[in-house]
């Protein structure tokens, strides 16, 4: 049976297909926000985290070992390539915070600090990850999202403060 195109042309058009797919990812990556970017780095260090906390009992002391144990955490960079910084408080609250656009603390808009802020335990005080009856339904009943940004010096529901060092603390309702 004769092909209704001759084989130049399904080469050509298979390039042409290849060279459009490859187009729209570029296209999709540039078009993504740093902002999102940080978001998603800062979500998959939270399920690393988590699942570090079920199989060790306790928060990972810094980024470095997370990785050693969860080798598919790829990225501890934020959205416009600086490091992450990772703090554990009373050993059961995790922050990890992004320096904004300008990689320097403090600072408004683009160049804003976010800060994400979320606890190890549930509400029986058992480690998220290990209490999968009680605890499971409480981490996925307040996704981790950023639900607002906060201009310096006002605070939200959850009670976080920004301060007057003008970050934006993003956490829970």
């Amino acid at each position: 049976m004769k092909s209704l195109f001759p084989k130049p042309w399904r080469m050509l058009f298979a390039c042409l297909s290849v060279l459009a797919g490859v187009l729209l990812i570029w296209c999709n990556v540039s078009i993504i926000s740093p902002e999102d970017r940080t978001y998603t780095s800062v979500s998959m260090l939270r399920t690393a985290i988590n699942s570090f906390v079920a199989a060790n009992g306790r928060a990972p002391t810094n980024l470095d070992e997370l990785i050693s144990y969860e080798p598919c955490v790829r990225t501890l960079n934020d959205g416009w390539g600086n490091p992450l910084i990772y703090q554990v408080a009373g050993s059961t609250v995790v922050s990890i915070a992004s320096l904004g656009k300008d990689k320097k603390p403090g600072g408004s808009g683009p160049n804003a600090d976010l800060v994400w802020r979320f606890t190890l335990k549930d509400a029986s005080g058992k480690w998220i990850g290990t209490n999968w009856q009680e605890g499971c339904y409480n981490w996925l009943a307040y996704p981790f999202r950023p639900i607002r940004k906060l201009d310096p010096g006002k605070s939200n529901q959850t009670g976080l403060v920004s301060g007057t060092n003008g970050k934006k603390d993003i956490g829970a309702p």
